[in-house]
């Protein structure tokens, strides 16, 4: 609020200074015998009087200046040494009922000069009416601490976001991995990481792209220890390898055997699994291979305790009294050893035949689906499809002269084929065989379709695995000029493939030279 009082000091006039409620009386007044500054250049006494007091916290009866090169808040407790040449009062604002006063020309005295250990500055009095002027002229006192700062305010930071649980699986030597089957078709596999986000964040895949049938195709979890291996001719999972064991919780026959709380060592393998033949100790690696059907772990040996000739014995213990831990583990089929292992239904896929004439027959149905057959003929020799696409626009249909009434009206596909229908007739008009390899546009979707076509005039057969310059001397008629289809880089980054279209066949190119589908038409 704004209280008027007689200000004698100067002119007598009623003039308005701030105060609080209840402390007018209690304000005190600086002597009129003694100018307050004098010795700070020219300033007048009345403006002292109307500087705003400034916004900051502190204590009634408490001045407190502000370091305006530091930005450090000091306490009146605490003198500040003037630079009287450098400080420049700040002009006061205009009050109501004021009248415009000649400035005061004060008796000059010769500036006093701060010790020159001292820093000098200018501060910004906020209220100078409670500073003593004796305490402004003061040398500060010799203090051990340094000026207080303010307290600086704590900004929350993010939580770590917690760790990723353990992978649990139980582990069947020769079979399985938790929820990976030895065996089971890489489509399969990658559909059932795509509904396991929650707990496997990332797949790595690893593939030869020049020659894809000379390397084993690799899934590797990084976050989960756990690294798998296909077949690369029947992309059928082989082996399963896992290498991490602070990622994976482990059971077999319901006993845990690595975790938080237990240790997969030697000593812990050996009673779990039960008494074995000796193993074999791999000098290159310096481990010890403890091998039971199906599945394989490794040992590593300190150097100091390898003996100049091989291990036969178990390494239970060392001398020291201490015991191998695991370092590996190999789950396989089809071998005694896991570098050699094989998919365990690799010798159960039959190759579909594909007759340019009459249709496809498949051995593991045993059953022929020819051109012209309805949709209920296929339904009871295949079973219900794992996808229905209802076509609307057929790309191709530029290239054709009259291709209205046999419009593909759509497509029915079995894990590794596409069946179309004429959507006139709803009889069969195309087959599509995948070859799914890595590098093709619809990896994973399928499982490789094994197949072989027939029915050329030579006699020719062409097969799943043969590169397109095997093919190209093969066939009765050169290659004609072909189609290139590019879905573009942010659809497909393995590039382009090439159609090269037949009497009753069309066969896609990838750019290392293998077939990516052949389709088959009336």
């Amino acid at each position: 609020m704004w209280k008027a009082q007689p200000s004698s000091e100067f002119d007598g006039t009623d003039k308005q200074v701030p105060c609080c409620p209840g402390k007018a009386r209690n304000r005190r007044r600086l002597p009129q015998q003694q100018p307050l500054l004098q010795d700070i250049g020219q300033v007048e006494k009345e403006e002292l009087y109307k500087e705003p007091l400034e916004s900051v916290n502190k204590e009634p009866g408490e001045s407190v200046c502000v370091d305006v090169a530091s930005e450090t808040t000091l306490t009146a407790e605490e003198p500040v040494v003037l630079e009287t040449a450098a400080l420049q009062p700040p002009p006061s604002p205009s009050l109501p009922n004021e009248k415009e006063e000649a400035p005061e020309q004060p008796t000059k005295q010769p500036p006093k000069q701060p010790p020159p250990d001292l820093p000098s500055f200018t501060p910004h009095i906020a209220n100078p009416v409670a500073a003593k002027p004796s305490n402004l002229l003061r040398p500060p006192k010799p203090t051990s601490h340094p000026p207080r700062l303010p307290t600086p305010r704590m900004t929350p930071t993010a939580t770590p976001l917690p760790p990723a649980p353990r992978l649990e699986c139980t582990v069947v030597p020769g079979r399985s991995v938790g929820p990976f089957i030895l065996g089971a078709p890489i489509g399969e596999v990658v559909e059932r990481l795509r509904g396991m986000e929650g707990v496997v964040p990332r797949v790595e895949c690893k593939y030869g792209d020049l020659n894809p049938l000379d390397i084993d195709i690799v899934l590797n979890l990084p976050a989960n220890g756990l690294c798998m291996r296909f077949d690369p001719k029947s992309q059928c999972l082989k082996s399963i390898e896992l290498y991490d064991f602070s990622k994976l919780s482990l059971f077999y026959n319901g006993v845990e055997f690595n975790s938080y709380k237990v240790l997969p060592t030697f000593v812990h393998i050996y009673r779990l699994f039960g008494p074995i033949y000796p193993g074999e100790f791999c000098e290159e690696k310096k481990h010890y291979v403890l091998s039971y059907p199906g599945i394989s772990f490794m040992f590593p040996i300190p150097e100091k305790y390898i003996p100049l000739q091989n291990i036969t014995d178990l390494p239970l213990s060392f001398p020291d009294g201490t015991t191998p831990v695991l370092n590996r583990i190999y789950v396989y089929a089809g071998a005694e050893k896991w570098e050699d292992a094989i998919p365990p239904t690799i010798s159960q896929l039959a190759p579909i035949t594909a007759d340019l004439n009459h249709g496809i027959h498949i051995p593991q149905h045993d059953c022929t689906l020819k051109f012209g057959a309805p949709a209920q003929d296929v339904l009871d020799a295949l079973g219900k499809p794992e996808k229905i696409l209802e076509k609307g626009e057929d790309k191709m249909k530029i290239f054709g002269v009259d291709v209205a009434e046999e419009c593909d009206g759509g497509g029915y596909f079995w894990n590794c084929i596409d069946i179309l229908f004429s959507g006139t007739t709803h009889t069969i008009t195309k087959f599509i065989l995948h070859t799914n390899f890595l590098g093709c546009w619809e990896f994973g979707e399928y499982t490789k379709c094994r197949f072989q076509v027939v029915g050329f005039e030579n006699g020719a057969v062409i097969g799943c695995d043969d590169l397109w310059n095997e093919i190209e001397s093969t066939l009765p008629t050169p290659p004609p000029r072909p189609v290139v289809f590019n879905r573009g880089n942010h659809h497909n980054p393995f590039g382009s493939t090439w159609f090269y279209g037949f009497d009753g066949v069309v066969f896609e190119v990838m750019k290392n030279g293998y077939l990516a589908s052949a389709t088959l038409y009336a």
